[in-house]
């Protein structure tokens, strides 16, 4: 019947003025997913690529924020090495009395505990050196020295689809790592010239001057000479000795010297 025609295509005409009214409402073209299931599938897929975008974000600003912590700690340990090092070359003289050592002493393990304090950072409660275990504390004091208590663990974090980088650094990589091999880029004797202690030599082990005295035989001449050091305190006291023992014995064609590279 034509009223029964009117009445539907008005019941049509009212959903979609409710619909139209809903969207307006909510600023939303789909309210339902029957409004439309293709767009609403669109719109998830949207939603769910919006939601790993701002966790990417987040991950690279907490990423970000450890980083700039490590580097301010590392900054620190820095200092405090270039502090030690400071104290152990005002060390080498020898004008230093037992009391001035002891005072020297305590201001080395002042420097250990501040390194180690800064070994032990935490954020938020977990410990950013200890690799996995950030819930132990990286660092241990006692009475054999100091002891790592974390482990090798690299925490990883993803920073786009598939990428993971690792974060963190290992506290035994840090402060335990084993120096380089002997000439491995190393330059022992630093710095040596005639004004070196003799005991400054050998890593510190020094000169063993308990006889002091050495033989020089001149196979032209037939000449031999017993040289005497035993009274040398620096690397020129030395030198001077030999040359003039030598020129005084006879020996004229030899004269020892310093190198350029010392």
């Amino acid at each position: 019947m034509i009223s029964d025609q009117v009445v539907a295509n008005l019941n049509r005409s009212l959903t979609r003025y409710l619909r139209l009214e809903q969207s307006m409402s909510s600023g939303r073209r789909i309210n339902k997913p029957s409004d439309d299931p293709i767009g609403t599938q669109k719109d998830l897929r949207y939603r769910t690529v919006l939601s790993e975008i701002d966790q990417y974000k987040s991950n690279i600003s907490n990423a970000a924020n450890l980083l700039a912590t490590y580097d301010n700690i590392l900054g620190n340990m820095s200092d405090i090495i270039s502090s030690a090092q400071e104290l152990a070359v005002s060390l080498s003289n020898d004008t230093f009395d037992a009391n001035a050592r002891e005072s020297a002493a305590n201001e080395a393990q002042s420097l250990l505990e501040q390194m180690i304090d800064l070994a032990n950072s935490k954020i938020d409660s977990r410990y950013i050196f200890s690799g996995y275990r950030t819930n132990v504390q990286s660092f241990q004091m006692g009475a054999a020295g100091v002891t790592y208590r974390g482990d090798n663990g690299i925490i990883a974090t993803e920073i786009e689809a598939g990428t993971n980088v690792g974060i963190n650094l290992i506290g035994s990589d840090v402060l335990l790592s084993q120096l380089a091999p002997l000439g491995e880029n190393a330059d022992l004797n630093a710095g040596l010239d005639g004004n070196t202690l003799l005991s400054e030599l050998n890593l510190g082990e020094g000169v063993d001057l308990s006889t002091g005295t050495f033989q020089v035989t001149d196979n032209n001449s037939g000449l031999n000479v017993t040289v005497d050091i035993s009274g040398a305190v620096t690397v020129d006291d030395a030198l001077t000795l030999i040359n003039n023992q030598l020129t005084a014995a006879g020996i004229t064609n030899l004269t020892v010297g310093l190198g350029a590279e010392g």
